[in-house]
């Protein structure tokens, strides 16, 4: 079971729980995906920062790279335009200073 044992000078909280806590403190989102024209991306980040979105095909080639100004620490939310990439499968990675996630999204153009 979880136990929460507390001190005045420590508290022990159950391994799980922490682990909770992490998963929610980072969080990634696509939508909608499939995408057609634009995609919105909300993210948080653990600082004030710029952020890079590189999206690759399935072989590893970089196809887009997109720079964010400005984003900031906390929920983000930001809009991938399709700059007329196929329709297929992608990677996406976005990065920035305490920014680090990656994903899959589906290109649908039809």
């Amino acid at each position: 079971g979880r136990v929460i044992f507390k001190t005045d000078k420590y508290q022990i909280t159950s391994v799980e729980e922490k682990n909770i806590e992490k998963a929610l403190s980072k969080t990634l989102r696509i939508y909608p995906n499939p995408m057609r024209d634009n995609a919105n991306i909300a993210f948080t980040s653990t600082a004030r920062t710029n952020v890079i979105l590189n999206v690759y095909d399935l072989r590893g080639q970089l196809i887009d790279k997109v720079e964010y100004k400005n984003c900031i620490s906390g929920m983000n939310n930001i809009r991938y335009t399709n700059n007329n990439i196929k329709s297929r499968t992608y990677i996406v990675r976005l990065s920035g200073e305490g920014v680090n996630y990656s994903s899959k999204i589906i290109v649908n153009n039809k």
